[in-house]
């Protein structure tokens, strides 16, 4: 029997635990880490792209509803909230039905 004995080139250790120099740009240094320096500003201006998204949803099926509340709209359909959820399901579906 032969036995044949091939050398791979050991990885890095693993840090465990990290101080960031300033946590408010934590998210910043890891995915600096993660993809270099190209790669932090790509991942950056996608999780804001997609924190905008978010807070415009949300303020665009507010509003009808704090419209509605108010007698600007129809009450009975925009000031309307789910019973379960205690939010204005109908303007949700409705923003998210117009785009």
């Amino acid at each position: 029997m032969v036995a044949s004995s091939v050398t791979l080139p050991r990885p890095p250790p693993r840090r465990t635990s990290r101080v960031f120099d300033d946590p408010g740009s934590a998210a910043f240094e890891i995915a600096t880490d993660i993809g270099g320096d190209l790669f932090s500003p790509v991942f950056l201006a996608g999780v804001a792209q997609f924190a905008s998204g978010i807070a415009a949803q949300a303020s665009t099926s507010r509003l009808p509803y704090a419209m509605g509340r108010d007698g600007a709209l129809p009450r009975k359909v925009f000031a309307r909230v789910h019973e379960r959820y205690r939010t204005p399901a109908v303007n949700i579906c409705s923003q998210v039905r117009s785009g």
